[in-house]
């Protein structure tokens, strides 16, 4: 564990490339395979084999903050694959919005993809997770199933635990489809995510707690400060800073927590407290929640009221292609369900209790100045508009925006969500984590967030320098496209996850920081809903070094071989149809469920 790692088990009480090999190091690999699968490195005559399987494109995150240790890892993994199982692995770096926007809505440029999930309080609960894998978000449909997983019996489970009648059971139906996704082999994890941060000494780092430096940490950005400047500057992705429209850039901090307030909010040790909300209610069983608003104002004086929210709310509701994150809350009546009280106070009135409405959606998104949204057409064009001015209800306003490069904050001492901050911060982007490095130790960064390990350990070395590790409770995971082949054949699924060399992995990668995960499903070990006991959860392996040679076995029994070029082959009688058309969608006829399932 790392040195900040999170007590999951309090949490649960508590809440009741690189197009090809060569750019990156050591993904170069052998492309032949060694053998037929049975460890004797011999191989199969040609009439015994079927159709070859093709080169893998698998593309990752170049874009984002984590860029450099997705390609560490992947160096280590893509020969791990490659030597084991006798397939061509071509990486390939994408932006995040063309890699999402191609697997959601199912282009079939990839059978598998490598990306993260990042460690925010939100995620805590495990419905994101669960909703994330239901078959209802599977195919070309533009919602995000990470591994097109299209599992009936998990989604099931995963549309009941949001309204179970009590935490024992929904706690009961998330171990349940913890065990299913492992034995689908519906992903593939490496490790969990580490934070590596680093700070130059003059930081005053009191408000850190367990999250660390971190960027989805609020309150350490709102309370930190620096000893020796009159302004504070941190490193930032160009991509959480390419609009003033703020709703359409998924950052939790710096637009949700910083420049506006929501209405609850996880602290800097991931407990939840009360933000904008004054008070907050339950009635009706759990469908009906009363928010009472602190007495606030907006960065231009305007008050903040309860029109406001529910306008934020109604909005966030009604563009799930912009806030996809929302419209699945089963409001009753639909947006309309959203009432408001008197001039401070808002109803929210559910057709069925729902867990995550406290736990998630009232800590996601900051309240909305709903004259400045209306104004700026928001509502005409929920996609493509852009603020004429951003004002906030936040502990920080915007006095200087400079799309896709940086964001200059000054205090604003009449928040009411938290006590008045007292120094300029500044959000710059760098063109690579080596950038804004070098900027640390020249004095005109202050913090750096989420380093690769190798410049992480040269800021351990230097002068002037703090550093921290945040052990996180989210994963690295491989996502393989589970309606297409090879990817749709469950052994080939399992033989991947064998194949990899998880030890090397997290020492490349984390320094040997992290945690190895071996089961094959989208929760990480280190996360509240993980079980305590997993000796029922299948495992890919249990060694630290991986199996490449039972990979090979798993294969050959399942009726693969290689040619006299080590390269693999599928079965002879292999059905290679996918499980549904290109661009479009599981159907009822193949999978009954789909018409018990609400749509998401």
């Amino acid at each position: 564990m790392g040195e900040n790692a999170i007590d999951r088990r309090q949490f649960v009480k508590t809440m009741g490339t690189i197009a090809g090999a060569t750019a990156v190091a050591g993904c170069s690999g052998d492309d032949s395979g060694d053998g037929t699968g049975d460890g004797s490195g011999g191989t199969a005559s040609d009439g015994d084999l079927g159709e070859r399987v093709p080169s893998l494109a698998c593309p990752y995150w170049s874009d984002v903050g984590r860029a450099p240790t997705c390609e560490e890892q992947l160096s280590v993994a893509k020969p791990n694959v490659e030597n084991a199982l006798g397939v061509q692995v071509e990486l390939q770096p994408k932006d995040i919005a063309t890699t999402i926007s191609e697997w959601n809505n199912d282009v079939r440029k990839f059978p598998i993809a490598y990306w993260y999930m990042g460690n925010t309080g939100g995620r805590l609960d495990p419905n994101p997770i669960m909703v994330r894998n239901m078959i209802t978000r599977a195919g070309g449909d533009g919602l995000l199933n990470s591994s097109h997983y299209p599992s009936c019996e998990f989604s099931k489970l995963a549309h009941d635990q949001v309204s179970a009648p009590s935490l024992d059971e929904r706690n009961e139906m998330v171990r349940e489809g913890i065990k299913i996704m492992s034995e689908d082999a519906a992903h593939i994890p490496t490790t969990n995510t580490l934070n590596f941060n680093a700070a130059r000494s003059a930081v005053n780092t009191e408000r850190v707690g367990q999250a660390g430096y971190a960027k989805n940490n609020p309150r350490f950005h709102i309370y930190s400060s620096v000893d020796d400047k009159d302004q504070m500057v941190f490193n930032a992705d160009g991509n959480t800073m390419a609009t003033s429209a703020f709703p359409r850039m998924d950052s939790d901090s710096l637009w949700n927590h910083i420049v506006t307030s929501t209405l609850m909010e996880y602290d800097e040790n991931f407990e939840l407290q009360q933000n904008m909300a004054a008070s907050l209610e339950t009635a009706r069983e759990g469908k009906r929640i009363i928010v009472e608003i602190k007495d606030a104002t907006f960065h231009n004086g305007d008050p903040v009221t309860a029109e406001d929210v529910q306008y934020t709310f109604q909005w966030n509701h009604e563009n799930g292609s912009v806030v996809p994150d929302h419209t699945a809350i089963p409001y009753e009546g639909g947006a309309d369900g959203i009432k408001i009280v008197d001039d401070k106070t808002v109803e929210f009135n559910l057709k069925q209790a729902y867990w995550p409405f406290i736990n998630k959606k009232l800590q996601k998104r900051g309240i909305y100045h709903k004259q400045s949204f209306v104004e700026s057409g928001a509502d005409e064009n929920p996609s493509n508009f852009t603020l004429n001015e951003i004002i906030g209800c936040g502990p920080y306003q915007v006095v200087n925006f400079q799309a896709g490069q940086s964001v200059t904050l000054d205090p604003f001492p009449e928040c009411a969500a938290h006590d008045p901050p007292n120094q300029r911060k500044v959000f710059l982007a760098f063109d690579s984590k080596q950038g804004a490095a070098q900027g640390l130790q020249a004095g005109e960064v202050d913090v750096v967030s989420q380093l690769p390990t190798g410049l992480f350990d040269q800021m351990k070395q230097a002068d002037g320098i703090q550093t921290n590790v945040f052990s996180g409770f989210m994963g690295y995971h491989f996502h393989p496209h589970h309606g297409v082949a090879p990817t749709k054949f469950l052994e080939f699924r399992r033989a991947w996850g064998k194949a990899l060399n998880r030890k090397e992995i997290n020492q490349v990668s984390q320094s040997g920081q992290g945690e190895p995960q071996y089961h094959g499903s989208h929760f990480i070990t280190t996360h509240p809903s993980y079980p305590d006991d997993d000796s029922d959860v299948y495992k890919y392996t249990t060694e630290p070094t991986g199996e490449p040679e039972a990979a090979k076995q798993l294969l050959e029994e399942n009726g693969w071989g290689w040619d006299d070029q080590g390269r693999l082959h599928y079965p002879p009688d292999a059905d290679l149809s996918p499980l549904w058309p290109k661009e479009g969608t599981p159907s009822e006829e193949d999978f009954p469920c789909l018409s018990e399932l609400p749509e998401d």
